[in-house]
């Protein structure tokens, strides 16, 4: 029973990333401020019973009961280093546990001491939950099932976001967490059509961004964005063989079930037709400008290395290299059965790749066809676009004051905006957009240094044309960071952030041994 509560929880988890759902518990002055508030979600409460599971389940700690001498050293060099079947610590890790002893330290000059002690513990949460996903949750359930989550999670976001562009306001999900926005109010996320392309951008009318139930069409965006990623890796390789439904992993090479449980019918056959689609539109509906070119270039990027893959398997079989049924005696009719069988998945493999192109041009020719002027607008970007304005402002803000070890503090980059800039506009106190440049604030050289390792280091030691569709997202996302501050300010954000280095961590060769084919699999 308790295995099939953690179970249902952890891909609640990964459903309920983009939830607002929360109570918040704290915000200085007489007005709140997001950026120095401590707020509790619903996916915090759900991400502590997942930790409470990891601590208690004893199949993956050591017996210490029948050993005599057992000293807490030994016991956490056990946990992370020796301990080859358990351990999954890669040393780039080392620079993740430096960035949060330094961020301990900027605490001190925070001038919230509450708010940055506060912020300080997200981030040591969120570090615990990419060991937990690297270390434990993958190994634990695979991944597969997790990404089936995401899909079902973006799908029913998407179709919120479809709801809330054509209403041109929220949907009263209130018990969601949706925020309230409409056309005529002031701060929403929107921009405005052109009738000339060449006109000022308030020329035209005021069109609402879709936001889901996140804070931020950005923030939807990106939880989209890493669904639509998880909707390739489960479409493009999954395969069927002898009636039943399989996953090619692409990272082994090899065949196996794709998931033991999943009662597969004809009618389910095409379901990513309708999911698809939607998907798509749900993102295209937030008109992230940034996302939606990730997005496309990643989308490319996959197809053209899929096509690349699939043209040399179906290449012609040398026939020095297959079995001569004449002068042998035994002959396996198996082997004939299963190389038919592989020809088939190979042609099979192809017919996805461009089902899946015909489908994705058919829905970016369908959006840009029924809304072209706002496609337009948002396609010309002017150096005196607010957001572009807001963006050079925060960066140059952000660079002022030199080089410290320690930063400002975590957390306080707004406080420290305010006193600046006392007489600016309430909304335009927000964190410089660029979590790079946040972190040099905040916490200093000697934390930017080590995060900056941490991240280059992870992608440096993962890149492999076996992970390179989880590496393109990882990449994407460190991009998206270049232009917003919400993978580090925001819960949703967060679990975006983290998600995608955690499942990179996980494929990544292990400094004690390769990871383990099993671990693809779901477990018991």
């Amino acid at each position: 029973m308790s295995s099939k509560l953690e179970q249902f929880l952890f891909y609640l988890l990964f459903f309920a990333i983009p939830l607002q759902t929360r109570k918040i518990l704290y915000s200085p002055g007489w007005y709140y401020n997001e950026w120095q508030s401590i707020s509790v979600y619903a996916t915090d409460l759900v991400l502590l019973a997942l930790f409470i599971f990891w601590a208690v389940d004893k199949r993956l700690r050591p017996d210490f009961i029948h050993r005599k001498a057992v000293t807490i050293k030994s016991r956490i060099l056990d946990s992370l280093i020796t301990n080859r079947d358990k351990s999954f610590i890669h040393r780039y890790d080392w620079f993740l546990l430096g960035f949060l002893a330094v961020a301990a330290i900027s605490v001190k000059n925070s001038s919230d001491f509450y708010v940055g002690a506060f912020l300080w513990l997200k981030l040591v949460e969120f570090a615990l939950f990419y060991f937990y996903l690297k270390m434990y949750a993958i190994r634990r359930f695979g991944f597969i099932g997790a990404f089936y989550a995401l899909i079902i999670g973006g799908a029913f976001q998407a179709a919120i976001a479809i709801g809330q562009f054509l209403k041109q306001g929220d949907l009263g999900l209130r018990w969601l967490g949706e925020s309230v926005f409409g056309p005529h109010m002031t701060g929403v996320a929107s921009f405005f059509t052109l009738s000339n392309v060449e006109e000022f951008i308030d020329s035209g009318l005021k069109i609402i961004r879709a936001y889901g139930t996140t804070p931020h069409p950005n923030v939807l965006a990106a939880y989209l964005f890493l669904s639509i990623f998880a909707f390739y890796f489960i479409f493009i390789y999954q395969i069927r063989s002898g009636g039943h439904k399989h996953y090619d992993t692409m990272v082994y090479h090899s065949e196996r079930k794709f998931y033991d449980t999943m009662i597969y019918h004809k009618i389910l056959k095409y379901w990513w037709v309708g999911v698809y689609p939607i998907l798509l539109f749900g993102l295209f509906f937030t008109f992230s400008r940034t996302i939606i070119f990730l997005w496309g270039v990643g989308f490319l990027v996959i197809i053209a290395m899929n096509i690349w893959a699939g043209s040399k398997t179906l290449s012609p079989v040398d026939k020095r290299l297959r079995p001569d049924f004449i002068h042998r005696k035994a002959v396996i009719i198996k082997s004939r059965i299963l190389d038919s069988l592989k020809t088939n998945r190979d042609k099979s493999f192809i017919h996805r790749v461009v089902a899946l192109v015909l489908v994705t041009f058919i829905v970016v020719g369908a959006f840009s066809f029924l809304y072209w002027p706002e496609v337009q607008s948002r396609m010309t970007l002017s150096s005196e676009e607010e957001a572009v304005q807001l963006r050079i402002f925060y960066n140059e803000e952000s660079l002022k004051g030199g080089i410290n070890l320690f930063g400002i503090g975590l957390g306080d980059f707004t406080g420290w905006l305010m006193e600046q800039n006392p007489n600016l506009p309430s909304y335009m106190y927000q964190p410089v957009h660029n979590i790079y440049l946040l972190v040099h604030k905040e916490i200093g050289i000697i934390g930017f240094a080590l995060f900056l390792l941490f991240l280059i280091f992870i992608l440096t030691n993962s890149f492999s044309k076996k992970v390179v569709g989880c590496w393109l997202l990882v990449v994407g996302i460190l991009l998206i960071g270049l232009f917003d501050h919400f993978l580090l300010t925001l819960q949703q954000g967060r679990f975006v952030f983290w998600i995608a280095l955690a499942l990179l961590g996980a494929l990544a060769p292990s400094p004690n041994k390769r990871f383990s084919e099993n671990d693809l699999e779901q477990t018991p």
